[in-house]
């Protein structure tokens, strides 16, 4: 009897245990309530959303660490701060779970002239480091979230030996190849991306907010259909979209149609990765816009994170084949 109890304490304990999420090499706890997309490159976004705050963590594959943690962490910031990047920041240091965090935080423009507010972090642990950058509306969204970065920053755990990601300074430059065409053969699959936004409303005094969030996938076969599902929440109504079609692809336009609607694309970049993955970009421009010409190409675009983006534009990412 006492090796029955036995078991079954030790099964519920076991059972209890949360599901790791991991990224080479590297493994972590997503909190509820906590959205991850499809890695794209060297990283993975994590999204939450509610009628309060919208945060994204981008958290970085890791690599081998260097004796001096100051130094490293000022090779990541240069790399993934953004619009601070030439700036100073200030460091701060903490230990948790075992693990050396050092951080800095700072102001930032979207490449729509957004004001944001970011966090980056590096972890540090067994000789490795993976940087994690926070992205919220203000410090306070950014402060609300603190928990929940924290808890994911707790969570790492390191594999014993480090996997080699491109270096930082790639980060910049492209973690695959850019092809200048593409055929339904090619994209053929399961395409993902998500979309998050938070309304701000002032009353005299009172200040508001609101969150919409939205996860959408494209499903193409070879064959020239799709199939299309969208999911998500705004402010406290959820909604859902499914449709089906034909896709065209013509001279960069992509054209998606329904018996509802016709949609037109101008493909600005489709990149694949010696692991399988791909990243789409476009801009859906519609009946009464037009294409960009080569040089508003040049001016919107360019590699950021290991991936081509554009302004005004969207990013859909294809897993790489599980083996």
């Amino acid at each position: 009897m006492g090796a029955v109890m036995m078991c079954a304490w030790w099964c519920a304990a076991a059972s209890a245990e949360p599901a790791r999420n991991s990224i080479g090499g590297l493994t972590y706890v997503l909190p509820p309530g906590w959205k991850a997309e499809p890695p794209v490159a060297d990283h993975v976004r994590l999204t939450f959303a509610d009628t309060k705050r919208y945060c994204i963590i981008s958290l970085y594959q890791p690599r081998s660490a260097g004796a001096d943690l100051d130094a490293e962490f000022l090779t990541e910031w240069k790399s993934v701060a953004g619009t601070a990047k030439d700036r100073s920041p200030t460091l701060g240091r903490r230990t948790l779970g075992g693990h050396e965090l050092v951080e800095a935080t700072g102001a930032i423009k979207g490449d729509d002239g957004t004001s944001l507010f970011e966090r980056v972090v590096i972890v540090a642990g067994e000789g490795q480091l993976t940087t994690i950058v926070v992205l919220a509306a203000t410090r306070a969204t950014e402060q609300a979230c603190a928990a929940d970065s924290t808890g994911i920053a707790t969570s790492v755990s390191f594999a014993a030996t480090a996997s080699q990601p491109p270096a930082p300074a790639v980060r910049n430059g492209l973690a695959g190849t850019l092809h200048t065409t593409f055929t339904l053969a090619d994209l053929a699959g399961e395409w993902t991306s998500g979309a998050g936004l938070v309304l701000y409303n002032h009353s005299g005094t009172t200040t508001t907010t609101s969150a919409a969030v939205a996860g959408m996938r494209y499903t193409f076969a070879a064959n020239g259909t799709f199939k299309y599902s969208e999911a998500g929440r705004n402010g406290n109504h959820s909604f859902h979209e499914n449709s089906e079609g034909t896709i065209a692809i013509n001279a960069g336009v992509v054209t998606l149609t329904t018996k509802d609607r016709v949609r037109t694309f101008q493909s600005l970049a489709f990149m694949t990765t010696q692991e399988g993955a791909a990243v789409l970009t476009w801009r859906e421009y519609g009946s009464l816009g037009r294409t960009w010409t080569a040089d508003e190409i040049r001016d919107m675009c360019g590699p950021r994170n290991g991936v081509y983006e554009c302004q005004y534009s969207d990013l859909w990412s294809r897993a790489a084949p599980k083996h």
